[in-house]
């Protein structure tokens, strides 16, 4: 009997860990309210219902040999009802219950942060209501940055505060302040951690963002960085996942400041768009190596053979909701060029509809096939630039 896979949320990371459990002869069954969801279309089966929703984690227990996540956002009572699921032989549960307790709340993320002595940048841990927030500027001065210690992502639950006219936008939500770290870049390291305590990291990679919406606009890799600062950002969030002590894919998140020192802005314990592109450039992807790892099997090899760059496709006009199609004739290019859709009914601004991944010897070639890309798919897409 085929090893049964639960993963709670159907969306796009759900989508191709389904199609990565099915090569490894796996069935797949997913929790998600929508069943037109992303997930839904390579999943073999589906629960449908709430993810706050004890009584449809229940089912997914029920049918399921292993549970894992695709999305941090899950009720606690949910959480709950799986750790005593657990605890009770039903189920298996990766990365962890109280790995995903520690890691969705970015005020307790911080916390653990600190107290294992990983870097990362002074904060505050606020409650929902703060009076007079704006002495806030007088510890970390302005810009400073709130973030909504529950639910973000994708740009969303993040806001920097640049002048005391925005600290009166101040958000009513618990919350994390933070620092704002000037001219800093964004760089990311996935690692998988398997049940015998194996770990495996992909090389970092570079993370460019959207100005206005603060969402992930594209991801270069390998990161164009030092090799000395490549090597101390794996050795971070090796040790990072190390500590945590789950099962699966991790997602580390770091700032790389002006003076090269490196912190970590967040863990996510999932695998992550800033991992798209291994479908293409690893012989093991980020989704194949957390099925293997929470199944138990051995991690795969993740030796990167040529350079990738990796672009959202954000907020698509209602009209492009199909697949978009390369016009120009294949050749070399369909070597190179790997265009994704996710099979979302309903475009937003800012929304991932899919993303393109090109692979060349040198990371120039790499930008220019992208952008020739674009420019094909320019008239079926309004991407964003």
């Amino acid at each position: 009997m085929p090893l049964r896979v639960g993963i709670l949320g159907g969306g796009q990371l759900g989508r191709y860990l389904c199609q990565a459990a099915r090569k490894l002869h796996m069935e797949t069954i997913v929790l998600t309210s929508d069943p037109e969801s992303p997930a839904s279309h390579t999943a073999d089966r589906l629960v449908i219902g709430s993810l706050d929703s004890v009584d449809a984690a229940t089912r997914l227990t029920a049918a399921s040999d292993v549970i894992t996540f695709e999305i941090e956002s899950i009720g606690p009572e949910v959480l709950l009802s799986l750790a005593d699921a657990e605890r009770r032989g039903k189920v298996r549960v990766a990365p962890g219950v109280s790995v995903l307790q520690k890691l969705q709340n970015k005020a307790l993320q911080k916390k653990w942060l600190v107290r294992s002595g990983l870097p990362t940048l002074p904060f505050r841990a606020l409650p929902a209501t703060f009076p007079r927030p704006e002495r806030l500027t007088r510890k970390f001065g302005l810009p400073l940055v709130q973030k909504a210690q529950l639910g973000g992502y994708d740009g969303r639950g993040v806001q920097i505060l640049k002048t005391e006219e925005d600290m009166r936008n101040f958000w009513p939500v618990p919350s994390v302040v933070e620092h704002y770290l000037p001219n800093a870049r964004e760089i990311a390291v996935l690692v998988a951690r398997g049940h015998d305590g194996s770990l495996m990291a992909y090389p970092p990679v570079s993370m460019t963002f959207d100005p206005v919406q603060n969402v992930l606009l594209e991801v270069t890799s390998p990161a164009d960085v030092s090799t000395g600062i490549a090597k101390r950002a794996e050795a971070i969030a090796t040790y990072a996942v190390e500590r945590l002590g789950g099962v699966g894919l991790f997602a580390v998140e770091l700032f790389l400041s002006a003076e090269q020192t490196l912190f970590i802005n967040e863990i996510s314990p999932r695998v992550h768009n800033a991992g798209h592109h291994t479908l293409e450039s690893c012989p093991t992807s980020q989704f194949e190596q957390h099925i293997r790892a929470i199944a138990g099997l051995p991690l795969g090899q993740v030796t990167q053979a040529r350079p990738a760059i990796m672009r959202n496709l954000l907020g698509a006009t209602a009209a492009s909701q199909t697949e978009p199609k390369l016009n120009a004739d294949p050749g070399a290019r369909a070597e190179n060029v790997f265009v994704h859709w996710y099979g979302k009914r309903e475009p937003r601004p800012g929304r991932k509809m899919g993303h393109i991944t090109c692979l060349q010897d040198e990371p120039g070639t790499a930008r220019t096939l992208l952008n020739a890309t674009i420019e094909t798919l320019a008239p079926q897409l309004a991407i964003a630039s």
